[in-house]
């Protein structure tokens, strides 16, 4: 009987050497600022007891999270106490209390009160930095990703530019004082935003896109004085061709209005830039003599013949829609005016993309009519034939190599998947550079450009090297060059909706929202 007890008494004594021995379940917190996470993991093939497992806080927090038991027990696995709230003093001191049972039923002695570490100080509370007890993890609460939501409320715009700028314009512009721009449509009246509208679109016939075109586009219309075509027949042409500018215009830009995208990202599909390649191939080629156009007399310009008013009617809607690739300010500013009207309740705004391409439209009625004045024909027109054919070649060359180089790009990735935004590459490089602008005390410049915008390519070559902007640029910024290659992409549509980017290049200035 004497050694029974001793037996008894021995394993007694061993049951809490046992816990001891055997680590049971780990600790762990994660947290700061205002919220905090305590974690256990229970290690198989024990489990806790539910009413002997407990956390508190000193000063108490509100408890928002509790851990699900089963019969009374947690079983192995991780399991969870969450607070938050704003403590009374400091420090603030985390301890824990814990009992567990094997997979047997037997039960061991509870551990007592445990420890877990504490925050010291306020500061120390404010900023994520814990104190943490022996054989305790802690880890700060991960910071939240930089979406385009988040970047937008921590952040402020304070400046945007639309187009090309040139390095005085770009120095303006930095320095927060940037020139009031003539088609700027916020505040104007009505009679003079149509006049402003209709003189943006006389502009966009200037643009690069559409500037080398008007060579052939003086010839699909027959226009010039010594054309052999009846006045009446000339002015016709120039209506209808004015008519397929207008409408695809119009239609584009309400497309635009009503469904938040970009009118110039149509230049950033493979299949735009193909189509775009072949139009320009064939007119070369027509250029060169291969097709049965009538191009040999010059009486007023390069007359085609054989073009229809149909084909007429789609020249001059593929002449604003390669508008549309080289986005002007007053486009952008006619796009935001119309949103703007339209979000009022005032349809009527959708009717400024009509009368921009109306503006567009205006010269060619008058120049198929024979206003101006052209050369007389000569053997020299046989050169200028062929000059003009090697500089369209040369489009139709670029155009290719663009879309070429998007179809790779877009088979490259593969199928287009839903991409969140916080995901996005492009929203997580904003993120840093907004959060090292708020360490250094700078601005950030967002430049959304693509490899098919001209004016974004002009932008970085001639603008941003200029010595005074580089200096500008390292004394008070950090620049973030934003690629909005592809706009149909998920990533790339919700950035640029957040940021109501309507046409590249864009350049945005953010500023830190003031508390």
């Amino acid at each position: 009987m004497k050694h029974f007890s001793v037996f008894f008494l021995l394993l007694f004594l061993l049951i809490p050497l046992r816990s001891a021995e055997e680590q049971k379940g780990t600790w762990s917190v994660t947290g700061g600022k205002d919220a905090v996470t305590v974690t256990l993991k229970v290690h198989a093939p024990y489990q806790g007891m539910a009413d002997g497992i407990s956390v508190r806080t000193e000063p108490e927090l509100q408890a928002t999270v509790s851990p699900v038991a089963k019969d009374g027990y947690l079983l192995p696995g991780q399991h969870q106490w969450g607070f938050t709230g704003q403590p009374s003093s400091f420090p603030l001191t985390i301890t824990a209390n814990a009992q567990y049972c094997d997979s047997n039923g037997t039960c061991f002695l509870p551990e007592g009160t445990k420890s877990l570490g504490s925050f010291q100080t306020e500061n120390d509370w404010r900023n994520g930095v814990f104190t943490p007890a022996d054989g305790v993890s802690f880890s700060p609460l991960p910071e939240p990703e930089s979406t385009a939501e988040t970047a937008v409320s921590a952040y402020r715009i304070t400046g945007r530019a639309v187009g090309y700028m040139n390095p005085e314009e770009m120095v303006a512009f930095l320095r927060g004082e940037p020139e009031k721009s003539l088609f700027d449509l916020d505040g104007k009246g009505i009679v003079l935003t149509l006049l402003l509208v209709l003189l943006g679109g006389l502009a966009l016939n200037l643009t690069p896109c559409v500037l080398p075109l008007i060579p052939v586009n003086l010839a699909i219309i027959g226009a010039g004085m010594n054309s052999d075509r009846s006045r009446f027949d000339r002015i016709l042409r120039g209506l209808v061709y004015g008519l397929g500018i207008t409408v695809a215009y119009g239609l584009l830009g309400v497309i635009a209005v009503l469904t938040g995208s970009t009118f110039g990202g149509l230049a950033g599909s493979w299949i735009f830039n193909g189509i775009a390649a072949l139009i320009f191939a064939f007119l070369a080629l027509a250029m060169f003599g291969f097709f049965n156009f009538d191009l040999s007399r010059f009486g007023a310009s390069i007359q085609l013949s054989g073009a229809k008013y149909a084909g007429i009617f789609l020249l001059g809607a593929v002449s604003a829609t390669l508008a549309g690739a080289c986005v002007a300010p007053v486009l952008a500013a006619v796009l935001i005016r119309s949103a703007t009207l339209y979000a009022e309740g005032n349809h009527a705004g959708l009717l400024l993309p009509f009368l921009l391409g109306l503006g567009m439209a205006l010269p060619w009625p008058f120049a198929a009519a024979g206003m101006a004045l052209f050369p007389k024909p000569g053997a020299w027109m046989i050169r200028v034939k062929q000059l003009l054919g090697i500089l369209i070649l040369l489009l139709a060359v670029y155009y290719g190599v663009l879309a070429y180089g998007l179809a790779v790009e877009r088979f490259r990735s593969g199928p287009e998947t839903e991409q969140l935004a916080g995901d996005s590459p492009a929203f997580q490089e904003i993120g840093s550079a907004l959060k090292l602008a708020k360490r250094e005390n700078k601005l950030v410049l967002l430049d959304f450009w693509a490899t098919w915008c001209k004016n974004c390519t002009a932008l970085e070559h001639n603008t941003f090297p200029d010595p005074e902007v580089q200096k500008i640029l390292k004394a008070g910024y950090i620049l973030v060059r934003v690629q909005a290659e592809d706009a149909g992409d998920p990533a790339t549509k919700k950035l640029l909706e957040t940021y109501q980017v309507t046409g590249l290049p864009t350049l945005l200035i953010l500023a830190p929202e003031e508390n």
